[in-house]
């Protein structure tokens, strides 16, 4: 039949080959026979680089938790020292002197001293002392003599320094840092002289007129304990010296040294 009038033919319109609608070249979809390679999925790439990285950071945060827990079983101190804890400081050595006889006590425990002086005597804690302390201070007089003077005085000291309640510093090391004190202003340490830890002739802070009679005092460190010791009197063999430091002086006073020191400390707590 012939095209007539209202049924004209249309032109033929070619149809896209199969395929084409994908934009592949040749026009077969991806993976068909003909068509390009099936592209590869990235996503079990993108799992396993998450999962790495999760891993990673997982495994970091348990490494610096151990390593903190061990910080802070070992100390901060022994970190900082290259990881090894540094032992606890060594605990104080208990005082070994707690308590210290009174004056006295003491006029009864010293053979052949003369009265005691209660006016002048001191005993019991020091007040005024930056650390803990007991102290006995007492003086011994013999009956005046002629023209006011005594025939002899003896004086003794006792100091006990005692372990400060918050641990430091402990009795013994304020002792030996206190005798120390004493070597470096001028006392003349002592060696081998039988009586106490160690012991000083204690240098006179007064200054006397030329030949004037002089006193030799003696300092002892037992312990916690110092003990200071001086003998003088209008007739006491140390005043029979002008020098503080001849055996005229110091013999007398340190035989009475050693009699204080074996009725007072030597044995005692």
């Amino acid at each position: 039949m012939y095209p007539g009038p209202g049924n004209q033919q249309q032109p033929y319109q070619q149809q896209p080959q199969y395929g084409q609608q994908y934009g592949q070249p040749g026009g077969y979809p991806p993976g068909f026979p003909g068509g390009p390679p099936p592209r590869k999925s990235n996503t079990g790439m993108i799992v396993i680089i998450v999962s790495v990285v999760v891993a990673v950071l997982a495994g970091g945060g348990i490494a610096a938790f151990l390593l903190l827990s061990g910080n802070d079983k070992k100390g901060s101190a022994g970190n900082i020292a290259g990881g090894t804890p540094q032992a606890p400081p060594p605990a104080a050595k208990p005082d070994k002197h707690t308590k210290l006889p009174g004056c006295k006590d003491l006029a009864n425990m010293v053979p052949d001293l003369p009265p005691l002086d209660e006016k002048t005597a001191k005993q019991g804690p020091r007040s005024g002392s930056t650390y803990p302390q007991l102290a006995t201070d007492c003086t011994f007089k013999s009956a005046e003599g002629t023209g006011g003077h005594y025939n002899q005085v003896y004086s003794i000291r006792l100091t006990a320094y005692l372990t400060d309640p918050r641990g430091y510093p402990a009795g013994t090391e304020e002792a030996v840092g206190m005798f120390e004190a004493g070597v470096r202003n001028g006392n003349e340490e002592a060696k081998g002289l039988g009586v106490g830890d160690r012991a000083a002739w204690v240098r006179s802070t007064i200054q006397l007129p030329e030949g004037a009679l002089k006193d030799c005092p003696i300092e002892i460190l037992d312990g916690n304990v110092t003990l200071e010791v001086r003998r003088a009197g209008a007739t006491d063999p140390t005043n029979q010296a002008t020098d503080p430091a001849s055996p005229t002086c110091r013999q007398p006073t340190l035989d009475l040294a050693k009699l204080v020191h074996q009725a007072t400390l030597k044995g005692r707590k």
